[in-house]
């Protein structure tokens, strides 16, 4: 299986490297190659895309590296299946197989190294309690956080959750989990502070696209707005949409508006958004709702940002659109557009369907995963601000990665992640009765009855604790028939 999809990886790179673009990864190059950073722009992603531009002419080092540890993750996290490997190997046949899976992989994308941070937490989460465990979960959160800035609710929660559940003291865990949490939030900061970025107004985008969803419900509102001294509202009618801000904010949008020009706007739009949201609650709700379902696909009948583009602009070469590869490969994708696989709330669902099994299977792990990732999204209705299919790729991710962290433990019983016994605990256990046993509790025999001891089904804490995971289920089976063997007579034989 890891040749099969060795072997798909090396014809998604052959037919899409150096990887799909978009305004977005030609301003990120470019800082890259200048050394010339912006808080608007991940900065270590900008500086990883510039510093393969400098060393080979093109961003392809990128993109093959995150192709790599894209499909090589996923075959990591299916091939460690405990419980049901057969149906997790056919779990990873969809998740390199479908378009909508490898057509955001193959992109220049910031978002694929969000993807990448929640297959890293899947494999952390998929081991048992150890350093090497919290350490994989920090390196995830850290890049949730500083590959995807508005990822950070996600990585703090996520070694928050660590810290909480894997210390058993009670100041232990709160210490453990703020701590963790704290490192994670200000990563963003310190990657700032080591590129020296620009400090601009990246939350502005939200707030003057909220701002003037509100205008076009409750245009009297305009009159006392900063806004009005630079830009008619019928240029803001005529350029608001709900599938995208691009229109009024983007590279071609309306000049003093544009996302890099908004910092002098900083506080009287912040002060006007306030106003708006208190004064127009309605208005607010109405605005967000239509940009969320947009970006859910509903009613939209092909999303934006499905692939990316192979233009380059010139900045470096770009693929080989007249390869076979690349012509099957790309009218595969655009065959698939329209349909429901290229549409958000599909994955919502299907990130639904993998909590709940998880839940069924008793994996708290997994549903952990699974809740984080939902909870990201839900962010997405107050901070959304285009109808792109690839805010709601993690959904794909973390509906596969929730399955692979659940079939990854043991059946029911078999305790593979066992805690470490207390002090307390252990004297409990030190002092148990001999009568009792270690492979489980017999019962003395009533008086008169006749009968021979009764075990009670289930082995000692201590040893349920203490023996070693992967022989757990033999051991409980092996108690269970050694118990009903023993003769009235004697202790069991074996």
């Amino acid at each position: 299986m890891s040749l099969a999809v060795a072997a798909w990886w090396l014809c998604i790179g052959f037919a899409f490297a150096p990887g799909g673009t978009s305004p977005d990864v030609f301003a990120e190059y470019q800082q890259g190659l200048h050394g010339q950073y912006t808080n608007l722009r991940p900065p270590l992603h900008c500086f990883l895309l510039g510093a393969a531009g400098r060393l080979v002419g093109t961003p392809a080092p990128v993109f093959w590296v995150q192709t790599a540890l894209y499909f090589g993750v996923a075959t990591f996290l299916a091939l460690r299946a405990r419980r049901r490997a057969i149906v997790a190997i056919v779990l990873l046949a969809l998740f390199v197989a479908l378009p909508p899976s490898w057509a955001i992989a193959a992109t220049l994308w910031k978002d694929v190294w969000f993807d990448l941070a929640i297959l890293l937490a899947a494999v952390g989460l998929s081991l048992p309690r150890s350093p090497l465990r919290l350490g994989l979960l920090v390196v995830a959160s850290i890049g949730a956080a500083v590959f995807r800035y508005n990822a950070v609710p996600f990585g703090v929660a996520l070694v928050a959750y660590e810290g909480w559940t894997g210390v058993r003291s009670g100041w232990q865990r709160g210490v453990a989990a703020l701590g963790l949490a704290v490192l994670v939030a200000l990563s963003p900061r310190l990657m700032d502070a080591i590129f020296d970025a620009d400090q601009q107004w990246s939350f502005g985008t939200i707030l003057v696209y909220d701002a003037v969803g509100i205008y076009m419900r409750e245009p009297a509102a305009f009159a006392e707005s900063p806004l009005a001294a630079m830009v008619p509202l019928a240029t803001l009618r005529e350029a608001y949409v709900p599938q995208a801000s691009w229109r009024l904010m983007g590279e071609f949008g309306i000049p003093g508006l544009r996302y890099y020009e908004l910092s002098p706007l900083r506080e009287p739009m912040t002060a006007e958004w306030k106003r708006l949201v208190l004064r127009y609650p309605s208005a607010y709700l109405k605005h967000r709702s239509m940009v969320f379902s947009r970006m859910l696909g509903i009613k939209m009948k092909q999303q934006l940002s499905l692939f990316g583009e192979t233009s380059t602009r010139g900045l470096f070469p770009g693929p080989d659109t007249a390869h076979p590869v690349h012509r099957f490969l790309g009218a595969w994708r655009r065959d698939w557009a329209n349909d429901f696989p290229f549409k958000v709330w599909f994955w919502a669902l299907w990130l639904g369907a993998a909590i709940a099994i998880a839940a069924c299977v008793r994996n708290a792990d997994a549903v952990a995963l699974g809740v984080l990732i939902a909870g990201y999204f839900a962010l997405y209705f107050f901070a959304v601000e285009a109808a792109e299919f690839r805010y709601g790729h993690p959904l794909l991710v973390g509906g596969f990665a929730v399955l692979w962290v659940a079939s990854a433990s043991p059946a029911p019983g078999s305790n593979a992640n066992p805690q470490p016994l207390s002090a307390m605990q252990a004297r409990s256990a030190r002092s148990e009765p001999e009568a009792s046993g270690v492979h489980g509790r017999v019962a003395a025999p009533s008086a008169g009855s006749g009968s021979g001891p009764v075990s009670t089904g289930s082995p000692s804490r201590f040893h349920a604790i203490m023996w070693p995971s992967r022989n757990a289920t033999g051991f409980t089976r092996a108690s269970q028939s050694c118990a009903r063997a023993i003769p009235a007579r004697g202790p069991c034989s074996q």
